[in-house]
């Protein structure tokens, strides 16, 4: 197929597009057009137009429309959009996927390789300056379809690395023999090259994402903040009944009132077998009246939730449902069978009506590989896996919306993305049981996308020997970063512990709503949770764990501030705007005692902090007087 090139600079940035196209594209011709206006092409009967849509001072986003003169159905088989972006200002590149799982890759990327889908990341890409300010990002609109995305440093013209340019590739492909027929395409280019933190970059580019789809969350379940225990991480596969309840009750009696039950209660020790994870049935030898045990941990005033793999739905379909590649049958049904999306829908509400439990945790979603198409005999109603998982998350969110409106939704990082905010109640990290610098990280990433849903914190997990001071790290890392959740066997770990969690979780208790529903931020751009701030309607807090910023400015003032110190003994900075008078501080250590107290004058608007203690982490509470 002849591959016909568009070429413009689209917000002072270097653009080819390619399409191919069937019926077949002769070379494409500019008809219209001038810098920042509307620009049109035609080629044979094909109409494309590029139109700019100011965002924000240099924010701009590109739609393209294409479309045919008499409105007749065209095929896209592949679609390329590549940049070039001068090296002035580029020393980090960040694709979403780089500060997920074990890897925080941050530093320029000589060569990128990522991908985008509805279970998986974003298409989006950022060039950062050293400081971890915005230079240039580069993302599109559709969350949906597969997409590969490269990039890397060029020569383009001049030799030398001074002269070199990063090319930015997106490469949007359709499955050959099932190709996408449109009527009218549609998609956009966002630009932007405002010098902002990474942070906010991300969260205006969610925010044209949210507006453009016409995004409405769904109401936040009054449920949706409690803490929760966890029981992966504690006892992986080998849970059972009496267990699992034992552990309810000792949890609720620290302050914890969601129970996660996670892989092992609906099969066998063979749990990687991802179609048994699957199964919507108990394992009876194991749970031989698990109902029993789910109605009894609500008559204690908790929740209940299961973890799940819906689309390895296998064990409940015709086998000749199995997606198929050249290489053979794969484990898990094929998504894009209607026969198949109907029987996942129709499980999770199986789910929720026999065991009325609260929620599910959706765990291996973006295990299904966007590359792998199906070529099996059966009906497909889609062209691409994107738009199967997108209809799928859609339809069991309805489903159990219907059944039980509180009901909680979890999805893990990837597949808690931007797209997937539709189907969700929370966004959930990347596995960090041991690191809970990790844990806090992978939080504030979603943090920047969050909005209307909310973030969880992965369980955090430590050994029953592990330091006192250690594991009040942990707990803070969790309270300041989303819903806490922990996973460790709360009949082995010492007293002490069980005295940190009670502490924790009892201020986050008293707190939630401010933490939860407060506007977060880091405070410094790079190693984006060293140091977060969030403000709430009357509260403010500080959580300092890898820096000790010089200075820390709040937006007005605040009924009471907490300072979290979990970097070094001494807590030395100035707090600044809406600080005037005499403010009351308490000092507690990481059990919550208060060690002692005192009265501080600000000046000129500023609140000198200054304390050093030997017990780090340790919290500091400010009250105006």
């Amino acid at each position: 197929m002849k591959k016909n090139t568009i070429n413009e600079v689209l917000s002072g940035v270097k653009f080819s597009l390619i399409f191919d196209l069937y019926p077949l594209v002769s070379e494409w011709r500019r008809i219209s057009g001038v810098k920042g206006e509307e620009i049109k092409y035609e080629s044979g009967d094909y109409q494309l137009t590029l139109s700019s849509q100011e965002i924000d001072d240099c924010v701009e986003a590109w739609r393209i429309s294409l479309r045919r003169k008499n409105n007749s159905s065209f095929t896209i088989e592949n679609l390329k959009i590549k940049s070039l972006v001068p090296m002035v200002g580029v020393y980090k590149v960040w694709h979403t996927s780089n500060i997920s799982g074990a890897d925080f890759t941050t530093e320029l990327r000589w060569r990128m390789d990522a991908r985008s889908c509805a279970n998986t990341f974003e298409p989006l890409v950022l060039m950062l300056n050293s400081d971890g300010m915005n230079s240039c990002t580069v993302g599109l609109l559709n969350q949906i379809y597969e997409t590969k995305i490269t990039g890397g440093m060029q020569r383009v013209k001049e030799s030398g690395y001074q002269n070199k340019m990063y090319q930015l590739n997106f490469s949007r492909f359709y499955p050959v023999g099932i190709n996408s027929r449109f009527s009218h395409f549609e998609d956009a280019i966002y630009i932007s090259k405002k010098r902002e933190d990474w942070f906010n970059t991300i969260r205006h580019y969610t925010s044209f994402i949210d507006k453009k789809r016409g995004y409405k969350p769904y109401p936040i379940s009054p449920i949706a903040i409690e803490p929760q225990w966890h029981s992966w991480y504690a006892f992986e596969e080998c849970i059972n009944q009496e267990q699992i309840y034992k552990q309810a009750q000792l949890a609720k009696e620290l302050g914890i009132n969601t129970i996660m039950i996670d892989a092992g209660w609906n099969n066998s020790k063979d749990w990687g077998a991802v179609s048994e994870s699957a199964s919507i049935s108990p394992n009876r030898e194991t749970f031989p009246n698990f109902e029993k045990m789910v109605k009894d941990i609500k008559g204690m005033g908790m929740k209940v939730m299961l973890r799940w793999t819906p689309f390895h739905l296998s064990r409940e379909v015709d086998k000749r449902l199995l997606a198929k590649t050249a290489d053979g049958t794969l484990p898990y049904p094929c998504l894009r069978n209607p026969e198949v999306q109907d029987k996942i829908v129709w499980a999770a509400k199986k789910i929720f009506q026999d065991y009325e439990v609260d929620g599910l945790w959706y765990d291996t979603l973006d295990g299904i590989n966007p590359d792998l198409v199906c070529i099996g005999g059966h009906k497909h109603n889609y062209a691409t896996l994107g738009e199967s998982v997108d209809e799928i998350l859609k339809r069991i969110r309805k489903t159990v919306n219907d059944i039980n409106p509180n009901a909680l939704l979890m999805f893990r990082r990837s597949h808690a993305n931007i797209n997937n905010k539709l189907y969700l109640t929370h966004l959930w990290p990347a596995d960090s049981p041991f690191d809970y610098d990790k844990n806090r990280r992978e939080v504030v990433v979603m943090k920047s996308y969050s909005s209307g849903v909310l973030t969880h914190a992965c369980c955090t997990c430590w050994s029953p020997n592990e330091k006192d001071g250690v594991v009040a790290k942990h707990l803070a890392s969790i309270t300041l970063a989303g819903v806490p959740s922990i996973s460790v066997d709360l009949t082995s770990i010492p007293q002490s512990h069980k005295q940190l969690i009670k502490g924790w979780f009892n201020f986050y208790n008293q707190h939630k709503e401010e933490l939860m529903y407060g506007d977060f931020k880091p405070l410094v751009p790079n190693f984006p949770s060293a140091a977060v701030k969030i403000e709430g309607k009357k509260e403010a807090f500080v959580g300092c764990f890898d820096v000790i910023p010089g200075s820390i400015i709040f937006s007005k003032a605040f009924e009471k501030i907490y300072l979290v110190n979990c970097n070094l003994n001494t807590l030395n900075t100035v707090l600044m705007d809406s600080f005037s008078g005499t403010f009351f501080i308490r000092v507690f250590n990481y059990v919550w005692k208060e060690i002692f107290s005192t009265n501080l004058e600000s000046a000129q608007g500023q609140l000198r902090i200054n304390i050093t203690r030997n017990d780090c982490p340790y919290i500091v509470e400010l009250k105006k007087l």
